[in-house]
């Protein structure tokens, strides 16, 4: 895999960055409010590239699945 474009970085900031938003939101939670620890910030740090890396796996064995059936 290639290296990602700030394209793709800048959209997948702001696909987390909504999520987040959301949850925050319906949950009746502040940002400005909250203080996240550096070891809770790390954890969710590794969490969110693990699942990136997930996504990019599927996406990745989907698009080969679609080249084979063709």
């Amino acid at each position: 895999m290639g290296k990602k474009s700030k394209k793709q970085t800048g959209i997948s900031n702001q696909v987390i960055s909504s999520i987040v938003s959301d949850v925050l939101a319906k949950n009746g939670i502040n940002p400005s409010e909250v203080t996240i620890s550096d070891e809770k910030r790390k954890e969710i740090k590794s969490v969110v590239s693990n699942l990136n890396k997930q996504v990019k796996a599927f996406a990745s064995n989907e698009s080969k699945k679609m080249k084979k059936s063709k």
